[in-house]
């Protein structure tokens, strides 16, 4: 077969393998292929297969005629249709086919392990590695955290009490079941009850939230101009004129002229979207912004969600976007309100596991002072997956947000 026709079938292997490692696949990648890209390499490819590969390609451990570690991949995984992909471009254009391993044989043992965590199997992993309950939802983002903090190498017998954890875990879910099985009135008293006052926690709560957010929506119909006294406060809706608005398609090589209705309504059809608007300084992206969350107060665009207007510069080095979210909450009124306790935790914890309540419109990613991930974690979708993100930012220094977002609007 020709080079060219070769390297044809190799990108087409690339992009068809890629479809089958989507969502929580992605992070069985990264782990299976941790020991091959950099930390750099593993944190900045987007949520797309094709990226790990296309590096993988780079660093010289795939080629059009060596694809061994794809196959293996596959297989570890489970995946039967990706396993056959890369059997019959091996089989097509005469690859090389052997036996040595290039995913480590204990990391194909914790891989295993992972797959069967169960949700205890998380609770005590973060407890004992002392994370942040809220931050985490998935085993395997708390796994990438602890390899990339070297919690897992081979010194100490790290890895081996990591699994011993997992394992432990797992023991004491059967336990648990096994008593329940066996039938304790008195601890299923107490699981109801205990299961009665988190419901009772979650509603006050929301019940918080929706005071807030009707707050901010009477204040979302006006604001005050940068050229005005800040005394004076002006109708948005009198003084907003329709911008003129470029949409880069879906397959991101062409960009035609759109509505601020038609990206609404494309914004309001995926419940995850993730919308990057960029332009020129004093354009209008910041009054764009507010105008959306006009429009969420008067056309219910967002209905039964609970909406946050943030300004990305308020982002210390360290920071969340859920401590740039909870910055937003008076935690003394939030305990006087609610008779809850002054713990912003418990506002992280809520927006973590209900995060596709929350419709996020963040200000201003280019004057974010610090070098700080948790903005492209969002796009990327490792960080509040579900929620609606909106990020405004100047034209420099942003492919990789064009790259990861759903929608990318230019003003």
């Amino acid at each position: 077969m020709a080079a060219f026709e070769t390297n044809s079938e190799f990108a087409k292997l690339k992009s068809d393998l890629s479809r089958h490692f989507d969502g929580n696949r992605i992070r069985w990648l990264k782990f299976c292929l941790f020991d091959h890209l950099t930390i750099g390499d593993l944190t900045e490819a987007n949520s797309i297969g094709n990226d790990f590969f296309n590096k993988l390609n780079d660093n010289g451990d795939i080629a059009p005629n060596n694809v061994n570690i794809l196959l293996e991949v596959a297989k570890l995984s489970n995946l039967k249709k990706a396993e056959d992909l890369v059997v019959q471009y091996i089989k097509d254009n005469n690859a090389e086919n052997t036996d040595t391993e290039k995913v480590s044989s204990h990391r194909k043992q914790m891989f295993k392990t992972l797959q069967n965590a169960s949700p205890d199997a998380l609770k005590r992993i973060i407890g004992h590695y002392d994370l942040a309950m809220y931050e985490y939802t998935n085993i395997w983002d708390v796994v990438f955290r602890l390899e990339t903090d070297k919690l897992l190498s081979d010194e100490q017998n790290k890895r081996n009490i990591f699994i011993s954890l997992l394992q432990q875990s797992d023991d004491n879910v059967t336990s648990n079941r096994k008593r329940a099985r066996q039938g304790n009135s008195g601890d299923e008293d107490d699981n109801d009850g205990a299961s009665g006052s988190k419901r009772k926690k979650k509603k006050k709560i929301e019940a918080y939230l929706l005071n807030r957010q009707e707050t901010f929506f009477r204040n979302a119909k006006t604001f005050t101009p940068a050229i005005l006294n800040k005394r004076y406060r002006v109708d948005i809706s009198e003084i907003f004129t329709e911008l003129d608005l470029l949409k880069e398609n879906d397959r991101k090589k062409e960009i035609q002229p759109t509505t601020l209705k038609d990206v609404l309504a494309i914004i309001k059809s995926k419940p995850d979207c993730k919308v990057l608007i960029d332009g020129e300084g004093g354009i209008g992206k910041t009054t764009l912004l507010k105008y959306i969350a006009y429009n969420a107060a008067t056309d219910n665009l967002f209905e039964g969600k609970f909406l946050f207007l943030l300004n990305v510069r308020d982002l210390q080095k360290r920071d969340g976007v859920l401590d740039l979210i909870a910055k937003q909450i008076d935690i003394k009124d939030f305990s006087l309100k609610t008779e809850l306790k002054e713990d912003l935790t418990l506002i992280k914890q809520f927006i973590a596991k209900h995060d596709d309540k929350f419709v996020l419109l963040l200000d201003g990613l280019d004057e974010l002072r610090f070098e700080n991930k948790c903005v492209i974690q969002l796009f990327r979708k490792e960080k509040l997956t579900n929620s609606v993100v909106i990020l405004t930012s100047r034209t420099e220094n942003i492919n990789e947000f064009i790259n990861a977002c759903d929608l990318h609007v230019r003003v």
